[in-house]
């Protein structure tokens, strides 16, 4: 009898077991639970409901836990929910694409425990379809596969609520790829040795990432970027504890490829916003050639067309607009306007411009420019009614300009530009009663002091430091002795030496170094050859010794003003009425080649053509354009809203672009990160603390060390 009872009782609890795992009322979790604990007693041979053994290639069609015994070469597709693959700690390989497919609109599938094999980086491991939700992969490591997880949703089909935790991706191209995901949560998964990138997100929102790491990351395509962790387009995500280490392109790169521990960005319109890196590191990002390295970047992207934000009008011609480091600030020169204010500061939110205030020269302004941490604004001009000093610095408080020096030039002042260290002013002008066109002048925060002067031998229009401040370009009309309109000098704190001068027949009306250094960036007077225009705008590549000519593109007209994008990608220029009525262009440049993306007509001639720190603007001045002299327009957009957070970033190098720690602007925040031992530590919009400067309200306690 109790024989009999005792058998029973195990019919029933096995009838129980069945009836839990084929009710449809049964949550997940318990059947996971369930088909674990028949596993359990599969193993040691007293039980086998539910545990389905895989041998070979298979249709998974019925829910239920499914188990490798050995390894197995095979595919796998799954087409019902409420499957559990159990891989025992065994290998599932196969050459096929890919190993395992999830189709789309299942819920609750988990594959678990084992090693995912591709062939020869040809096929992905493991492919999830749209409209899947809680999908759990747990201690699985990949090898050899094109893409480790490729979690495929569409923008109206969106997988959700997916767990990734202790998975490996070794060899692969691609460690996790996800587009349109959300709700998701990775964990402590490291993908290393990897060809493109660790972890990669398109469109993807509110998604945690935590405690994840990439190692090792080489693209050897010269098109395809090295990325650690990227994030295209979406929202709200989160990367928490996470490392980017050996990120690094070791073959040459085609131009604007980027190398990247973290990277940010979007399209058009459709940009990331909101998301947060905290607590992350970035070590060790390293380009070479024509590629740019990054710890941390927030990339911004050229619009598809360029809008008007926001016109002033200045009651006359304006000769120069500069903006602010921080691009919360614009400042304007020109001639007389109503009231004598040839020099204006305009406060910007975004969307206007506000009048702060105003200063007379008493006569016209032709160039301004402000010191790199915002504090002073320097001014060059004619001679001056009031004092005939034609060099003014100002000091600003953030509402009002006060003047602290000036000095006299003898003659019309054309140029100023700070040093990047802001301890230097340089000056070009017109021929001087010294006959000295160029000027060095110190600064030490109260006045100037002549350091340097030479002769260039007529009118020098154009002076910009290279980024490093090691070099100064200049640009004027024909050197009376050599015929030379562009000369390069190296600076060595108190001299200048003349490096590489160059001579194209014509005046020099505008020069501006790239971010990176590399380049050189010249605007003149039409050329004509058999009377035909050649060009007015034109490229020169920068050795550290001389200068060699890329490319160059007519304009149809004097172009007046050139002016490099932050991310040295793209380039404006601005000049007179244009062969074809578009005085204001941008083109694209790919480190060789400028190819023209944006025209847009101004009406009359634009003298100056100013990028804005974020590279979202373009500020615009010059002659009258339906009574509107200063127009700002947008020209880019970048990710927004994002919170980069007590992050470290060391050791990102360039061979032939620079290496950057934490590269950012727009309207997010940088905390309390530290950056050092790169090529540039922080750049336009991140302000390091040691600069001892009044730092952004978006910009806190960011420390550089040297």
């Amino acid at each position: 009898m109790r024989q009999q009872l005792l058998g029973f009782k195990i019919i029933l609890l096995a009838l129980f077991f069945i009836f839990m795992l084929t009710s449809t009322k049964a949550t997940f979790s318990c059947q996971l639970d369930i088909c674990s604990a028949l596993y359990n007693l599969a193993q040691s041979n007293q039980c086998t409901p539910c545990c389905i053994p895989i041998t070979k290639t298979v249709t998974i069609s019925s829910p239920g836990l499914y188990v490798l015994k050995c390894n197995v070469t095979a595919q796998i597709t799954i087409t019902t929910s409420d499957v559990q693959i159990e891989l025992n700690g065994f290998t599932l390989s196969n050459s096929g694409n890919p190993i395992i497919t999830i189709n789309s609109d299942l819920s609750n599938i988990a594959i678990r425990n084992g090693l995912i094999k591709g062939s020869l980086n040809t096929n992905d491991g493991i492919a999830v379809a749209s409209g899947t939700s809680d999908v759990q992969f747990k201690s699985v490591t990949f090898i050899d596969c094109k893409g480790g997880i490729l979690f495929d949703g569409t923008e109206n089909s969106k997988i959700t609520c997916c767990e990734v935790k202790h998975c490996k991706f070794k060899n692969c191209n691609k460690g996790i790829f996800a587009r349109y995901i959300q709700k998701c949560n990775f964990f402590d998964c490291l993908a290393c040795c990897c060809n493109q990138f660790g972890f990669k997100f398109l469109y993807s929102n509110f998604n945690k990432i935590e405690a994840c790491t990439t190692l090792d990351i080489d693209n050897e395509n010269p098109a395809g970027d090295a990325l650690g962790f990227a994030s295209h387009g979406g929202h709200g995500n989160l990367f928490k504890g996470c490392a980017a280490e050996g990120i690094k392109k070791s073959t040459a790169g085609e131009f604007c490829t980027k190398t990247a521990g973290f990277l940010l960005t979007g399209t058009d319109g459709d940009m990331e916003e909101g998301t947060k890196i905290i607590n992350c590191i970035a070590n060790s990002t390293i380009s070479t050639q024509s590629s740019s390295a990054f710890g941390i970047f927030l990339e911004p992207k050229i619009l598809s067309e360029i809008s008007t934000i926001t016109s002033e009008a200045h009651g006359t011609t304006v000769f120069s607009v500069s903006w602010s480091p921080k691009e919360k600030f614009l400042a304007i020169g020109g001639n007389t306007a109503s009231g004598n204010q040839e020099i204006r500061i305009y406060s910007f939110d975004g969307l206007s411009l506000s009048l702060l205030d105003f200063e007379e020269h008493g006569i016209t302004v032709n160039s301004v420019s402000w010191s790199p941490n915002g504090k002073y604004c320097a001014i060059g001009g004619g001679i001056s009614s009031t004092d005939n000093r034609e060099i003014r610095v100002y000091s600003f408080n953030g509402s009002s300009l006060n003047l602290l020096h000036s000095e006299p030039h003898t003659d019309i002042v054309n140029s100023v530009s700070w040093s990047p260290n802001g301890k230097y002013l340089a000056i070009g002008g017109d021929t001087a009663g010294d006959s000295q066109e160029i000027r060095i002048y110190s600064f030490d925060g109260l006045s100037l002091s002549l350091l340097y002067s030479e002769e260039h031998g007529t009118n020098v229009y154009s002076v910009d430091w290279s980024p490093n401040g090691k070099y100064l370009a200049i640009g004027g009309g024909d050197n009376t002795d050599y015929g030379y309109q562009i000369r390069i000098y190296s600076f060595d704190g108190l001299s200048l030496s003349l490096l590489d001068p160059k001579g194209f027949g014509t005046i020099a009306r505008s020069v501006d170094w790239s971010p990176s250094g590399k380049h050189l960036a010249v605007g003149r007077n039409t050329i004509e050859s058999g009377g035909v225009t050649v060009s007015e705008i034109q490229v020169y590549s920068f050795d550290g010794s001389f200068l060699a000519a890329l490319d160059y593109k007519t304009h149809g007209n004097t172009v007046t003003s050139v002016s490099w994008s932050p991310n040295g990608k793209y380039l404006a220029i601005g000049g007179n009425t244009a062969d074809d009525s578009k005085e204001i262009r941008i083109y694209s440049f790919n480190g060789s080649f400028l190819t023209l993306l944006n025209s847009k007509e101004h009406g009359t001639i634009v003298y100056s053509v100013d990028w804005s720190p974020s590279g979202k603007y373009l500020a615009i001045g010059g002659e009258t354009s339906g009574g509107k002299e200063i127009q700002v327009y947008g020209v880019m957009d970048s990710p927004s809203n994002c919170l980069i957070d007590s992050n470290k970033t060391c050791n990102s190098s360039g061979e032939e672009f620079l290496g950057y720690g934490i590269l950012g602007g727009g309207d997010n925040s940088f905390l309390r990160n530290i950056a050092y031992n790169n090529d540039v530590n922080f750049s336009y919009g991140v302000v390091p603390l040691v600069m001892g400067i009044l730092l952004p309200p978006n910009s806190i306690d960011n420390l550089c060390i040297p």
